[in-house]
């Protein structure tokens, strides 16, 4: 509180602050705590050393060998309760490849994004079993293996071993008729089918089928055999 200054001075108007006895005690007490309870007083440190200890003894009480063997044990069982990554699928690809033709064109493009290197190249393990013999306009890639005839008149048992050894899941046909004959194709297939492996034909130049061939028994129970026919 502003008082007159009862001092030697005698200038008109001086005063001098009388001093406020509680807000004082307030003032000294509010210093007094910033310095023992503040963030770097000991009693703030003995609180902190308080809290870490009690951390450390929950810790202990949760982390006991019993406890940290069911935690690891109801991990694992959550782990392998899950459903894995399918493992990549080996597909067999049946095609003209490397050479001025439109079959080998259309699966170069049908097969472009699941080659070696490809954007779902880890979805599947392509072989593409290609014709021997054929003059290629370029060197195969590693992913090419040439076993089977063109214009063959008995089942293409070396096609047949190959896709065995490979341990094919399924594979695809691309059939022109021009390839090799309609009852190669059908006992092709029932081999490859009867070694488990899934066959799906992709079948060119429908028109230019054999007249008869809608007539043929064996070439209808034959496909009758593939998962799937698509016609180009």
């Amino acid at each position: 509180t502003l008082t007159l200054a009862l001092t030697h001075l005698s200038q008109f108007g001086s005063m001098w602050a009388e001093p406020d006895r509680d807000a004082l005690v307030f003032s000294m007490r509010e210093v007094r705590d910033a310095v023992v309870r503040g963030p770097k007083s000991r009693h703030a440190q003995a609180l902190r050393l308080r809290d870490k200890i009690k951390n450390a003894r929950n810790t202990v009480e949760i982390f006991t060998w019993n406890r940290v063997a069911e935690r690891t044990q109801r991990a694992v069982e959550l782990v392998t309760s899950q459903p894995a990554p399918a493992p990549a699928i080996r597909l067999g690809w049946v095609s003209s490849w490397g050479i001025r033709c439109g079959v080998s064109s259309y699966s170069e493009y049908m097969t472009a994004a699941i080659q070696p290197g490809d954007a779902n190249s880890h979805h599947f393990a392509l072989h593409v079993l290609a014709p021997i013999h054929d003059i290629t306009e370029r060197e195969d890639p590693k992913f090419v293996e040439r076993c089977w005839q063109r214009g063959g008149i008995k089942p293409q048992r070396d096609l047949i071993r190959r896709a065995m050894a490979l341990d094919l899941d399924a594979v695809v046909i691309q059939y022109h008729w021009s390839f090799f004959s309609a009852n190669v194709l059908v006992d092709t297939v029932r081999a490859l089918v009867g070694a488990g492996i899934a066959v799906f034909l992709d079948m060119h130049n429908t028109r230019g089928g054999p007249e008869e061939i809608a007539e043929d028994y064996n070439l209808i129970h034959g496909l009758s055999r593939v998962s799937r026919i698509l016609l180009h």
